[in-house]
């Protein structure tokens, strides 16, 4: 064999092709992983430092002193594949034989490190102690004897002397080596067949993990051991000569091995001395040993010292070695690469386990020789079966699934089965989380809403997007080793699928978390879509047999028809699935005529109000089934009126036909136009027998409602598309015929039918607004009067159904809080009257009095209902809190009244006007900090009080003494710290002006006087004797006060 002249030195000179058997993976794949090739690129240089001795100098991770490494290189640097035929002709000639073998009883009377390992008769730990002792007597000989064992184990027959060791790089050194292998064959020993070297190839990979697993007790922080070894080994592991580069990427990949282990044996030393430290520096300072503490301090940083040079090394070994030789020509040695790493991971999964690593394995999915993929799957396998584990690989799942699951049908049998086995693993792993994620919101009852617990978990886990997992753990058979999931669990399942979905298509919080209305971002807006057409691409094939399968569990179904509310419904024409459309139209067909409750009608309506809109391609395929639908819900009800008008009298059975149908029409009325068919005279018979019936079904009436109130809007919308007279004056006619059936049924004995038709008056007057001329001016027509009976009416059904409505005793908690509710609905529906500008500001008043009687209950909807209201006039909504303190005043002065009488003469009540106080309080503190804004409101609210207060100023039967309302001045300076001192002026003036000449005196007098003063800005109340207010003094300087007249103002 001879050496090429043109052979330059490794890594900077020499360039290579990858090898024809490495594919690299789709350019999706590469993007989609964690990607470090800027840190090859740009990585810290690995400089040696100076040796002990002299001149010497060694490639040291991190380490900045001496001489230039051996290799003269970048740890980061490229290094560029050749094919195997250019490398053996264009760097080394070499004849080759047969036959050659390495028995040691044929070799000279040497007696190295290989020929013990190769004759397999010496004890490996006999070896490993002879060399660390040899290695403490003379660390050169013994880095020479080992150097020697890697060149003899690469098949080569040269000697390593110790001038070539002193005075020659390691690049030299190995250029040197490559005269000295045996022309007559290409083989080597770690690749020869026979039982003797296999045995060599596990007793070299044992040798070298023990001898650096040994050396850390001892020799391995030196700072020249594991340089010297590691340099040269890096050395190898890039030479052009195979036999070397793969002897050399099998030690320096055993030699990391090693350090793994040797790393995550610190971290847990690390680990014990700091809860050590912990608990020693948790001890009293009696019981503290004096120098504990700096004894564990101590170690801990030697500790961190030893971790952090351990690390360096496994750095520079994994950029300098593995991410060049992890694609080399030679698939043994890609292979070597990936059963390596997967035992860094199963070992060291804290460091190791991560995607900047995971990378390697999922990129050599794509290798052309199977033997490589079956190393990247047996490495997988064991990862995915560690359920600790698995949260790591979340992405490396999502990136590389498809990939894992297309080698299932892998051309290479062995391949296939292990692909197969990879996938059983990871859908176990799936399932099994899905399974306690259920259990978990089963057994938690933290709350029961399966949507929160979505979004704890949303950007924790990427199971939550695992739609096929979720319906396979719902369609398919469980295993045999498996329970099946109980009615309970598959309720969870749905309701955490649906969620999961609506977060996946909406990208909303729930309510109560993040922040409301936020607007999306655009890489959240494209995550949302692209989220969305992936749950359709899904969805489309599996819904239809999910609602077929739980078609008779309402429950269920209610759940599982959200689904398609956020659907993108264009997949259904891009993906030419029209079949699954047709499968998804008849099964909504199938609930309509097989249930019989409400709220699944309203979802199947809602979820045809999807479907059928007409920016939807498919969409006449969905109008088509809702046409047949609805034709025969309408033959259905006219039978059953048929029926009804022909009875005398009915019980619930005999209605019930009439109900259902009444659903069902109620349901697609809310979301789709019945067309021509007019509905009106029927309902209206309903109405006149609800009327003269008491004890007409609520529901009936009810359903009567809606239908009657959405034909006016759909009405409405059908003027606004095409203005017609003759159907104004149609919706004129009837919505004045609806509202005097709602004023009528608002005292029917039946509180339920009273509460329907309270809410449909409500948005009855709402649709019906003045506000409709702004649309179109001949809409004038439409607006109902608001006149004070029909304020009063509505009134009375808040007083008697809200305020001071009789409930029920021995009331569960949550019977009381779903009266609650309702009562705030029935609330707010008026309020919101006031809020829309329907009822005037005025008409608050009864409701603004009990904003502190009720405000546990209805305090927010009251203060919304009054801030609402000052954006439209504050000056009419400071009078009408004027108008809602009288009120209260009034009241106070009834309950005084009615104490009196009960107590009779004997005794005399005082009035009690702490709730008016509160009221003011709470009114005040409504009108904020910035007076210049309220002043005028302010104005005005003093100005009504003070009329009422002063309206009579003396009372009839007695001149000398006030009014009865005069007490109810107590309550305004609540309400004069917030005006200015010109406004003050103004008020002070006005109640001087009212007052006249008139002589007040004595205590009935008090608040008067009080009032006035605080106008005036003086200090203090107090009595005073006989004063006479006079406005002679306007104009000029006020005298100041004397002593016996010191109430005049």
């Amino acid at each position: 064999m001879t050496v090429n002249g043109n052979t330059r030195s490794m890594r900077q000179h020499i360039q290579r092709s990858l090898g024809d058997d490495f594919v690299e993976p789709p350019a999706s794949v590469l993007s989609a992983m964690p990607n470090d090739d800027n840190e090859d690129d740009e990585g810290e240089e690995f400089q040696p430092k100076a040796a002990s001795r002299g001149g010497r100098g060694t490639a040291t991770p991190g380490r900045g002193r001496g001489r230039p490494s051996r290799t003269g290189r970048k740890t980061s640097g490229t290094v560029n594949q050749t094919d195997e035929d250019e490398m053996e002709t264009s760097s080394v000639t070499m004849s080759i034989g047969n036959n050659t073998t390495y028995v040691g009883a044929a070799q000279s009377e040497e007696k190295g490190y290989f020929h013990h390992l190769l004759a397999g008769k010496t004890n490996i730990q006999v070896l490993v102690d002879q060399w660390i002792d040899s290695y403490q007597a003379n660390r050169d000989e013994a880095l020479i004897e080992l150097m020697q064992f890697f060149l003899d184990s690469s098949g080569c027959k040269g000697k390593l002397t110790q001038t070539m060791y002193l005075k020659m790089e390691h690049v030299d050194m190995l250029r040197a080596m490559t005269e000295h292998f045996d022309e007559d064959t290409s083989e080597y020993p770690i690749i020869m067949s026979g039982l003797q070297y296999k045995k060599f190839r596990s007793s070299f990979s044992e040798f070298v993990v023990l001898l650096i697993k040994q050396a850390s007790y001892s020799i391995i922080y030196d700072q020249y051991m594991i340089d010297n070894l590691v340099t040269l080994l890096t050395a190898l592991s890039d030479s052009p000569v195979r036999a070397f580069r793969h002897t050399g990427t099998l030690a320096v990949l055993k030699v990391m091995t090693a350090l793994v282990d040797i790393a995550l044996t610190i971290s847990i030393q690390k680990d014990q001395c700091q809860r050590q430290y912990e608990a020693e520096r948790q001890k009293s300072s009696a019981r503290r040993a004096a120098d504990r503490l700096d004894t564990l301090t101590t170690k801990r940083k030697e500790l961190e010292g030893n971790e952090n040079e351990i690390k360096s090394f496994m750095n520079f070994i994994f950029k300098g070695v593995f991410i060049h030789r992890y694609r080399d020509i030679v698939p043994d040695i890609r292979c070597l690469c990936m059963s390596e790493l997967g035992e860094w991971m199963k070992s060291y999964p804290m460091v190791f386990l991560d995607d900047i690593y995971l990378k390697y394995i999922g990129w050599t999915l794509y290798d052309k020789v199977g033997d490589c993929r079956l190393r990247c799957l047996l490495a997988l396998i064991p990862l995915f079966q560690t359920t600790d584990l698995v949260g790591k690989l979340e992405l490396f799942t999502n990136r590389f699934k498809d990939r894992i699951v297309q080698m299932t049908v892998d051309c290479e049998y062995e391949v296939a089965v292990q692909a197969i086995k990879l996938l059983t693993a990871i859908l176990n792993q799936n399932t099994a989380f899905i399974h306690l994620l259920v259990q978990f919101f089963i057994e938690s009852e933290l709350h029961e809403h399966a949507t929160y617990l979505v979004d704890s978990m949303w950007d924790q886990h990427p199971m939550m997007k695992d739609w096929e997992c979720m319906t396979d753990i719902l369609l398919e058979a469980p295993d045999q080793e498996e329970d099946p999931l109980d009615d309970q669990h598959e309720n969870c399942l749905i309701e955490i699928m649906v969620c999961c979905v609506r977060e996946a298509a909406t990208g909303e919080y729930p309510i109560g978390r993040g922040q409301p209305n936020r607007k999306l971002t655009m890489k959240e807006q494209k995550q949302k879509e692209d989220d969305k057409k992936v749950l359709t691409d899904h969805f489309i094939g599996t819904l239809p047999p999910l609602l077929n399968k739980y078609i008779a569990d309402a429950d269920k179904l209610l759940n599982l028809l959200q689904i398609p509310l956020h659907f993108n419904y264009e997949v259904y024409t891009t993906t030419r699935r029209e079949r699954d459309l047709d499968a998804y139209l008849n099964a909504l067909s199938d609930i309509v005529q097989r249930h019989t409750t409400a709220e699944i009608f309203d979802a199947v309506s809602k979820c045809f109000e999807c479907v059928c809109d007409v920016s939807f391609t498919l969409s006449n395929r969905a109008i088509a089934h809702r046409g047949n639908i609805i034709d025969k819900i309408l033959a259905n009800f006219n039978a059953a009126m048929g029926i009804f008008e022909e009875m005398d009298e009915a019980d619930e059975d005999d209605l019930y036909p009439l109900l259902l149908n009444l659903r069902k029409l109620d349901a697609f009325h809310q979301c789709h136009d019945l067309g021509n068919t007019d509905l009106w005279d029927k309902i209206h018979l309903l109405f006149k027998a609800a009327i003269d019936n008491e004890d007409m079904s609520p529901e009936i009436v009810d359903k009567c409602f809606g239908i009657a109130n959405r034909s006016l809007l759909w009405g409405l919308y059908q003027l606004d598309m095409q203005f017609d007279k003759d159907l104004l004056k149609k919706l004129v006619k009837r919505s004045r015929k609806l509202c005097a059936l709602c004023q009528k049924l608002m005292l029917h004995a039946n509180t339920q039918i009273c509460h329907y038709a309270y809410s449909t008056l409500c948005d009855l007057l709402i649709s019906m607004s003045p506000h409709l001329v702004d649309k179109n001016p001949d809409y004038q027509v439409l607006a109902i009067e608001i006149n004070e009976n029909l304020i009063q009416a509505l009134l009375t059904f808040l007083n008697t159904y809200v305020f001071f409505a009789e409930e029920p005793k021995n009331q569960d908690e949550q019977a009381k809080i779903e009266i609650l509710h309702k009562k705030r609905n029935l609330l707010a529906a008026y309020c919101k009257l006031i809020v829309h500008n329907v009822l005037p500001i005025q008409a608050a008043t009864n409701i603004l009095k009990y904003y502190v009687k009720f405000s546990n209950d209805f305090g927010d909807i009251i203060k919304n209902t009054f801030t609402r209201a000052r954006d439209i006039s504050k000056i009419h909504t400071a009078k009408t809190m004027a108008y809602s303190l009288m009120a209260v005043y009034k009241d106070c002065v009834a309950a005084r009244d009615a104490a009196q009488e009960t107590a009779g003469n004997d005794e005399t009540i005082n009035i009690d006007l702490s709730p008016l106080r509160e009221l003011a309080r709470r009114f005040n503190l409504s009108f904020g900090l910035d007076m210049a804004k309220q002043r005028e409101a302010l104005a005005a609210l003093h100005r009504e009080c003070i009329r009422f207060a002063l309206t009579p100023l003396f009372r009839h039967d007695d001149p000398s003494q006030p009014g009865p309302n005069l007490l109810f001045l107590e309550v305004l300076p609540e309400f004069a710290s917030k005006l200015l001192k010109p406004d003050k002026k103004a008020i002070y003036d006005h109640v001087d002006k009212l007052v006249h000449n008139a002589t007040i005196e004595g205590d009935t007098w008090q608040p008067l006087i009080n009032y006035r003063r605080i106008l005036n800005d003086e200090p203090g109340g107090g009595h005073g004797p006989k004063t006479r207010a006079s406005t002679a003094t306007r104009g000029r300087k006020r005298a100041a006060p004397q002593d016996d007249d010191n109430s005049r103002l």
